[in-house]
């Protein structure tokens, strides 16, 4: 696993989240880091950066499914 470099801004922000609390949300990326596409830098980060990050759909409390990423 190789850390983004700070010049890519989004997979770096994802990366150090990840790192400091080991999991993160479509809505906690678009809320913390305006990140709309949480799914394209989750496999950016998978891909080029080595990165084991796995998914687990989950429900809030209204039943609405979500996905939440995990660093393995």
């Amino acid at each position: 696993m190789i850390m983004p470099s700070p010049s890519h801004h989004q997979a770096y922000q994802v990366a150090k989240h990840l790192t400091d609390l080991s999991t993160i949300s479509a809505l906690e990326a678009t809320s913390l880091y305006r990140i709309t596409s949480l799914t394209k830098v989750i496999s950016v980060l998978n891909n080029r950066y080595g990165f084991a990050i796995s998914k687990e759909w989950r429900n809030d409390h209204t039943g609405k499914r979500y996905a939440r990423y995990f660093s393995n």
